[in-house]
């Protein structure tokens, strides 16, 4: 490492960020932008690229300002100022605004649309624009698992997002070279659409151009769980193949000098008509220095590249840090220029198909702590299925970049040209689907802790040393001693030694996985998920698991970006049961999503998600044709369906469950007052969960089960804090320790109600908010019950202890 200086000062420098992370210093978004969060105002800037997605145009609008009623908020760089372009002096007059100049930066925002727009709805890069929307920060994650937005579009340079923006002016630019490769993209994607069909188009523009804006949800889940996601990323495969052809095509017809500056040149531009990402621009700095080091005779060194491009990017960004395609990317590296020399040691082969499989195994091995940290789950199969893809790519590149540019002049010689890759598209889709129907084909592993992947990475870091030391024959290490001893000599003593420590690796690498992998059963854990406007509440016991509702009204999706993640987070791949205590949406949209994208494999597990044990409706001797459309669907994939009235429930250890309400004979009619209603009691503790119970509904719980309800621990409060529910008489007997409402921000039902707070605030009990705090998380520990809310910053504020 010593010969190493730039690597190890990239190492060094990497540290530094993540320490101030830690300590809380970051690069910030200027308090401009954080300001104008939640307003709807205007915005003069330039469209730096667009994109056309499932759900819509959406715009990256660069040096732009914020026009209000009086003032006007300048985003624009000193530079740009200066510049006095026509269009920005434009927007100025037309605005009538006074302007006060922001500090320089390079901030961008992303507009969506509206998908009825006025007469300006074709802007292109380049060209100015005024966006009239709601501008507000990017989401930030509010529960355990979620993806957390806000630093993804941080770490790009993205600080506000604008929902169901409208054009009111467009005034086009000037052409230059980044509109000018936007137009060849959308060209080319045109030309693709009309080669190969909409569907295939949008996996070749992903695979080729990096626009993955048109890929339906399905492909982009069968090629993560197949393994092959990397394929969509514009990164070194992709370079390899592209730019290092055209280097070798370059180098034949001319100089070393034109050849490099040529290929060097189109290496940057068909990384900036991909979209540059990190993996793209990654790739990008290490080629050009292995160009640099060609043009001055030297050798390329792979640590000494990447470190150059962790350094540039990291000084750009710092954010980048934390973002797991960033880790990835500099994941594989790492690995293949570490861990893979040391495993073709340990297990030398000279064929090409057996290097192939020892590097394919490796990269997943190297970069195994990453992917279970970002997403909870891996694909065991997946160094087969890349054994088969990675070579085919070559072709599918060649091949669908050809018939798009084939397809701008004649789409029948496209499409002849581009068959290859229509072919190789639909194996490969038939390989992950074949895949996801093998055991174990998808593991939900959940979020390894740090000590964790520090202990792992030490582990192979012995597995490297033991390679390059133990296996020089400097007798150092412990194999060749030994075998010294039993006076094994010659040949048979570095058979010997070479299988002792392929033994040994064996044996280490196994326990750092099992390690990684381990989870250990809580003694109760109960999370309040943030759904919006809806309830989730996730229940762990021991071994067994249980949700109660899942639903949203003011989330889409909310199973798979609100529910599986934090399920996958935590490690679990099968709930028990699921809860629900009536049919309104806000508590079964997400499993009705769930249920739909249910697939079982050859065993019966859900492929990719969570296997469901049962479904568990309230008994109130009526049909709920919501209910009874669940059932159905439950039924195709052969899950059990209850019905559970007062009196029943479940006991599990020193954990019961016990149902309180509804029964057959008490039900009014109205699904709100019917609710199922759950009452947990674990030692000391005990918990009730009302779920849209309201005044009448309480009245009849407490007439039946007063005495048992009595002085609960915790509350979940009833219709998403209603002031029709959570009465004074019903306060007056629970007097709960803590109290959760679960609503989502800004609802409009005014939820929670300042009534239902009061009469919380009078009866001392500690109020949680899903729309505040984010997720609340309640558990057991070494007799005490704690309660965590997700996003409230002070120490203070997170954790609160109720000891019993």
């Amino acid at each position: 490492m010593i010969k190493r200086p730039v690597f190890v000062g990239a190492v060094f420098f990497a540290a530094v960020i993540w320490l101030c992370s830690m300590c809380g210093v970051s690069d910030g978004i200027p308090r401009t932008l954080s300001a104008v969060s939640g307003d709807t105002l205007q915005v003069w800037g330039r469209v730096a690229s667009r994109e056309e997605t499932a759900g819509g145009t959406r715009l990256y609008i660069e040096h732009f300002s914020f026009i209000s009623k009086d003032n006007l908020i300048s985003n624009q760089s000193t530079s740009e100022e200066k510049s006095g372009s026509k269009e920005n002096s434009d927007s100025k007059e037309n605005s009538s605004s006074k302007e006060n100049s922001g500090s320089e930066n390079n901030w961008m925002l992303l507009a969506y649309l509206q998908a009825e727009n006025n007469d300006f709805n074709n802007p292109e890069s380049g060209d100015w624009v005024l966006l009239q929307g709601k501008c507000t920060l990017p989401d930030q994650a509010s529960n355990p698992g979620q993806f957390d937005s806000r630093g993804y579009y941080f770490a790009r340079k993205t600080a506000l997002i604008m929902r169901n923006g409208n054009i009111l002016r467009l005034q086009k630019g000037t052409a230059h070279g980044r509109s000018l490769l936007a137009e060849l993209e959308n060209r080319l994607a045109d030309s693709m659409k009309t080669v190969f069909g909409a569907e295939d188009a949008a996996l070749i523009s992903a695979i080729t151009l990096g626009d993955r804006s048109g890929l339906s949800g399905e492909i982009r889940r069968l090629y993560q769980e197949g393994g092959i996601a990397h394929i969509l990323a514009v990164s070194s495969l992709h370079i390899t193949l592209v730019c290092m052809g055209v280097y070798r095509i370059a180098r034949k017809t001319g100089s070393l000098l034109f050849s490099g500056v040529f290929s060097g040149i189109f290496a940057f531009l068909f990384c900036q008509m991909t979209g540059m990402s990190v993996s793209a621009l990654r790739a990008l700095i290490m080629f050009l220095v292995w160009l640099g080091s060609q043009a001055a005779g030297r050798t390329c060194d792979r640590l000494t590249s990447a470190a150059v491009a962790a350094v540039f990017i990291l000084a750009a960004s710092p954010r980048y840090l934390r973002d797991s395609g960033f880790q990835l990317s500099f994941g594989c590296v790492l690995t293949l220029t570490l861990l893979l020399p040391a495993a073709e040691k340990l297990f030398p082969v000279k064929n090409r198909l057996g290097k192939a499989w020892i590097a394919s195994c490796v990269l997943q091995i190297g970069t195994l702590p990453v992917v279970m940290h970002s997403f909870y789950q891996i694909t065991p199969y997946a160094p087969l299925i890349n054994l088969a893809v990675v070579p085919c790519m070559s072709l599918v590149m060649v091949s669908g970049l050809a018939g798009g540019l084939a397809g701008l002049v004649s789409p029948a010689a496209g499409t002849v040209l581009a068959a290859p890759c229509h072919y190789l598209l639909r194996l490969f889709e038939l390989l992950c689907r074949l895949e996801r129907k093998l055991p174990g084909a998808v593991l939900i592993t959940g979020c390894p802790s740090g000590w964790k992947i520090a202990v792992y990475y030490g582990l192979l870091s012995v597995i490297c040393i033991a390679a390059f030391y133990g296996m020089g024959n400097r007798g150092a290490f412990p194999a060749e001693k030994i075998l010294n001893r039993i006076r094994i000599a010659g040949r048979q003593k570095k058979t010997g030694m070479v299988l002792v420590y392929r033994f040994g690796t064996a044996v280490i690498l196994m326990a750092a996985i099992l390690l990684l992998g381990s989870r250990s059963p809580c003694e109760l854990r109960i999370t309040f998920l943030d759904v919006g406007q809806g309830d989730g509440i996730l229940l762990e016991a021991g071994d067994f698991t249980c949700l109660i509702d899942g639903g949203s009204s003011s989330v889409d999706q909310v199973w798979q970006y609100r529910i599986e993640s934090t399920l996958k987070y935590y490690g679990i791949s099968r709930l028990d049961a699921v809860f629900l205590s009536h049919g309104d949406q806000d508590h079964i949209s997400g499993i009705q999503e769930m249920l739909e994208k249910y697939e079982e494999n050859l065993f019966g597990v859900n492929v990719g998600g969570i296997t469901l044990g049962k479904l568990v409706f309230p008994d109130t001797g009526y049909e709920d044709e919501k209910l009874e459309t669940l059932a159905s669907e439950a039924a195709k994939h052969s899950i059990a369906v209850e019905h559970l009235k007062a009196g029943g429930g479940i006991r599990m250890g020193s954990l019961q469950l016990s149902c309180l309400s509804p029964s057959p004979e008490n039900s009014v009619g109205d699904s709100n007052q019917d609710s199922m209603v759950l009452f947990l009691k674990y030692g000391d503790f005990s918990a009730l969960f009302t779920g849209d119970l309201e005044k009448e509904g309480e009245q009849k719980l407490l007439e039946r089960y007063g005495s048992r309800v009595s002085g609960v621990t915790l509350l979940k409060v009833g219709h998403h804090g209603s002031k029709y529910g959570t009465s004074e008489a019903f306060l007056s007997v629970l007097s709960p320790r803590a109290a959760v409402i679960s609503c989502g921000k800004n609802n409009r039902y005014g939820h929670p109600a300042e009534e239902l707070l009061e009469r919380l605030n009078r009866y001392r009990t500690e109020i949680f908010r899903t729309d505040q705090d984010g997720a609340v998380t309640v558990w057991m520990e070494r007799g005490q019950v704690r309660v965590k809310a997700y996003t409230r910053v002070s120490d203070a504020d997170r954790q609160q202890t109720y000891c019993r």
